[in-house]
């Protein structure tokens, strides 16, 4: 399956589930950990 078909897949299973607005709120803050690692990282939590 082509990326961008499997996210439109993922998103819409998201909606459907009605969890696409907590996904939203959580993607930003997963994206900042994943592209600006710190070297302690390990020892925090992401809470929401």
């Amino acid at each position: 399956m082509p990326a961008g078909r499997a996210s439109v897949v993922c998103f819409t299973a998201l909606d459907d589930n009605g969890h696409f607005d907590t996904y939203w709120v959580l993607h930003p803050a997963r994206e900042h950990q994943r592209r600006c690692p710190t070297p302690d990282q390990h020892t925090y939590e992401l809470t929401a």
